[in-house]
Order: structure tokens, then sequence, then C-alpha cells
């Protein structure tokens, strides 16, 4: 499969090249490492729906919805690079933009001075939970806006 079939997947994540991570301080094998970024990416992408369900619940047309999330979407991104620190630059690494890139994302999070929490297991699952409230509560506001608004 990816360098030389399944027998590579326990070896540990310092000895991946492709990555670069290879002074990451957190113990974890290649599995670990396909998972974790397999459900931080499904998550992150259950956020950016619910994002957008309720963006487009609240423009008038398509257009305005679509240019209105892709803003959305994008502006985090181009926060980051005005904010180097601070807790605005801890709070814009949240938003989906800002953890596509793997190696980037896991390093942040395991830096104990850079982020919120001082455990790399803490800092991904307060990510997770946190994406996915914000996928919870946006759907619940689109259901009570929609049932408000429905004709009977």
């Amino acid at each position: 499969m990816y360098n030389s079939g399944f027998s590579g997947w326990d070896t540990s994540i310092q000895t991946n090249f492709s990555l670069k991570l290879f002074s990451f301080p957190v113990e974890m094998n290649h599995v670990q490492v396909f998972f974790l970024a397999l459900a931080l990416h499904f998550i992150s992408l259950l956020a950016i729906v619910g994002v957008t369900i309720y963006v487009s619940s609240i423009a008038n047309s398509p257009f305005s919805a679509l240019a209105i999330s892709l803003g959305l979407f994008l502006l985090p991104k181009a926060f980051v690079q005005l904010f180097k620190r601070g807790i605005v630059y801890k709070l814009l690494n949240l938003f989906p933009i800002n953890n596509y890139q793997i190696e980037d994302f896991l390093t942040f999070m395991s830096s104990k001075q850079e982020y919120i929490l001082s455990s790399f297991i803490q800092n991904m699952v307060s990510t997770m939970i946190i994406l996915l409230i914000i996928k919870v509560v946006l759907d619940g506001t689109v259901y009570l806006r929609m049932k408000r608004y429905q004709v009977s």
C-alpha cells in the first residue's frame, strides 16, 4: 500500500518521511495518525456543512449563500496570517480550513504553549467536540427557523 504494504502501519510516525514529523512528541503509529486525520477531517466537514446550511437558510438567493459560505470558509485562513499569537490565533485554528495540513495541525496541537490545553489528546478531543457543538447548534437553529416559517 503506502510504501511497503501493510507491514509499516505499526511503525512510529516519527519515521514517516512524507509527513516530516521526525521530532513529534507524541508516540503514535501510522494507523493512529491515519484514523485521527480521517476523524478530524470528517468532523470538520460536518461543521462546514452545518455553517453552509445555516447560511443557506438565512440567505435570499443561492448565489449570495454561496458567496457568504465561501467567505466564512476562507476568511479564517487570511486572519491567521494577520494574528500570529494570542487567543485570537488559537481560536482561528479551530476553523476547518486551518486543519487541512495534518502535519502542521498535529504539531500545533502537540505544543504545550501554543494551544489552550497542555495535552495533545485533550487538544484534539476539545477541537473535535467544539466542531461537533457548532454543527449541532447550527442544525438546531436551522430546524427551529424552518419550523417557525413552515406553511401549514
